[in-house]
């Protein structure tokens, strides 16, 4: 039996959606009244307050797709479920709808999953000033500023963190499920992969060090993903390689210093070197182009020869 579900952060983002919950139909916009927009831990949710308004898409979904939500929405440790009454095309309507748990500090957005709210803003006609209201409180009364950061390759080497990263703390390890790790241009990236996981160092960074890591990582775009933290579903930010880079084993150096912070962790070196031998294998399978006329290349200890 189907029921409405009033989405208010990401899930108003269509593309995700149709993914996320394939059965779910769009019901409508409707108006959520008595509460605002807010994020925390970098993640939206809805808190009460008299004569606020959040603009909200409100779905129709199947038990397949609330399953599908549980799961994403962390629920009940993370979020919990609650029948709230909207405005839908002037009519009262119940619906549900995911609320954040106590315990967790206002801290704003990251930038992928702000757009990523924002293009659903945009594409429902909602009034954008609700969401740059939203973001810029969460960010005003943040107490400390700092964001948690997932690292996978050579950031969880301690010593180089330190070197990139001198105000960095270790916030503990976990995983990322369902998730493999590769490496494209000889570089470390994870990409989605069912049954896979790939062990983590979980970082607080400072403002300062986020702006160094930015500089490093130009390969790289930020996105939030969410894991298990001291046993808590908790959101952090990982930076996500860009398309377009073939996959291709890593230099010794780099390797090493991967190793190194796996052997201080105690992750497991075979998910290090399966990922090494998956990266190589794939990239010996990449067919040569075809040379052109008067191309010079090099050909082995031969040196250089003609087409």
């Amino acid at each position: 039996m189907s029921r409405l579900y009033v989405a208010y952060g990401s899930n108003l983002y269509l593309p995700d959606m149709q993914n996320r919950c394939p059965t779910a139909d769009i019901a409508g916009t409707a108006v959520l009244k008595d509460y605002e927009l807010r994020f925390r831990d970098g993640l939206a949710t809805v808190e009460p307050k008299p004569g606020a308004e959040v603009p909200v898409l409100v779905w129709d979904i199947q038990p397949k797709d609330e399953k599908h939500l549980d799961a994403y929405e962390g629920w009940p440790t993370l979020y919990r479920k609650e029948t709230v009454t909207v405005e839908m095309d002037g009519q009262p309507t119940e619906a549900m709808v995911y609320i954040m748990n106590d315990g967790h500090r206002l801290s704003p957005p990251s930038k992928h999953y702000y757009e990523t709210i924002h293009d659903g803003y945009i594409s429902a006609g909602f009034d954008e000033s609700i969401l740059q209201n939203a973001a810029h409180q969460s960010l005003s009364q943040s107490r400390t500023g700092e964001t948690l950061y997932i690292a996978y390759g050579s950031n969880i080497n301690k010593a180089q963190m330190r070197f990139r990263c001198p105000t960095a703390t270790v916030a503990g390890e976990s995983v990322l499920q369902d998730y493999e790790l590769l490496f494209r241009e000889g570089v470390a990236c994870v990409e989605p992969k069912p049954g896979s996981k790939v062990p983590v160092l979980v970082w607080k960074l400072t403002p300062r060090d986020e702006r160094s890591l930015d500089r490093y990582e130009r390969r790289y775009h930020q996105e939030e993903r969410m894991i298990r933290l001291h046993g808590q579903p908790t959101a952090a930010m990982i930076y996500m390689m860009d398309e377009g880079y073939i996959l291709s084993p890593p230099n010794s150096h780099y390797y090493n210093t991967i190793l190194q912070g796996y052997k201080s962790a105690g992750f497991n070196r075979k998910i290090l070197d399966a990922a090494v031998h998956e990266s190589t294998v794939r990239f010996e399978e990449i067919p040569e182009p075809e040379p052109d006329a008067g191309q010079l290349r090099f050909d082995g200890l031969d040196g250089m020869k003609w087409w």
